[in-house]
């Protein structure tokens, strides 16, 4: 079946929590979320202008954030998933363009931030590579959940 595309425009909190309840009326459920916008405005910190810095804040890291907090609770009730499209310049900086290297370095760390704050976390599954046994040394960064986990309640591939 085929379905128009729904369209919204990630600077409006209206339109975003328009595209999220058109969307679970049209499917159903939000299972998953897809950050993939980003745009890039060339120039040195000394050269950037405020207008472009703005719009890159406002496309790569704010639309998100409003998409994700429009989108939580359908989230979390269907157990989603959330991919972030970031870049490589958000571990490590390139030249020229220092409102995307900033803005891509946010959009990993905020979905970091709703993984632990939504969790589970960690996440294991258990395989033949990942058998029970006593839990890892993770980093401490990673233990931070608020959502209560269970080492000894692994996932299984299947579920």
């Amino acid at each position: 079946m085929h379905r128009a595309p729904y369209v919204a425009d990630a600077a409006s909190t209206d339109e975003v929590h328009q595209l999220v309840k058109t969307t679970v009326e049209g499917f159903g459920s939000l299972d998953g979320r897809v950050l993939n916008a980003g745009i890039v405005r060339a120039g040195m910190v000394g050269e950037l202008r405020d207008e472009d810095w703005k719009a890159t804040v406002r496309t790569n890291l704010t639309g998100p954030f409003r998409i994700l907090r429009a989108a939580i609770p359908q989230l979390v009730a269907a157990r989603g998933a959330i991919v972030g499209v970031a870049s490589a310049a958000a571990l490590r900086a390139s030249g020229g363009i220092p409102g995307y290297n900033a803005t891509k370095a946010g959009l990993t760390m905020l979905v970091q931030s709703v993984a632990v704050d939504y969790g589970p976390l960690p996440g294991c599954v258990r395989t033949p590579y990942a058998p029970a046994g006593p839990e890892p040394k993770w980093p401490t960064w990673k233990c931070k959940s608020t959502v209560p986990t269970e080492w000894g309640n692994r996932h299984r591939p299947e579920s």
